[in-house]
């Protein structure tokens, strides 16, 4: 392999030092150089989204149930885990809906009598 040959050749194998910290420090530059060569660190930007504002706590845990539910039905391919995963992906779709209709309703009543903020509400 060429790693293994990058490793033979470097100064950790044909220059060790006998003081402690010296071979310590050879051995972290030496490791780092050769990973920085053969496996570049790569930087990746995932695109930000902005958080729901009726996201909650029940929505995230019907969420994890239905994954859960997929990844037994996935796994064993049993048609009454079939059943459970269909279930709480509607049980998932409900809970989004009354989160979310329960935010616009009392988005809506607070702002009873001023028009233009029930108006930038619902676009």
């Amino acid at each position: 392999m060429i790693v293994l040959g990058d490793l033979r050749i470097s100064s950790l194998i044909w220059d060790p030092k006998d003081d402690v910290d010296h071979l310590v420090d050879l051995f972290n530059t030496t490791l780092r150089d050769l990973v920085g060569e053969h496996a570049p660190l790569r930087i990746k930007e995932m695109p930000r989204r902005s958080l729901l504002p009726w996201y909650n706590k029940n929505i995230q845990d019907a969420k994890r149930h239905r994954m859960y539910c997929e990844r037994v039905w996935i796994r064993t391919g049993l048609c009454v885990h079939y059943e459970m995963f269909k279930v709480s992906k509607i049980q998932l779709k409900n809970t989004l809906a009354s989160a979310k209709s329960e935010y616009y309703n009392t988005k809506i009543k607070a702002s009873i009598g001023n028009q233009s903020t029930v108006f930038q509400c619902c676009e």
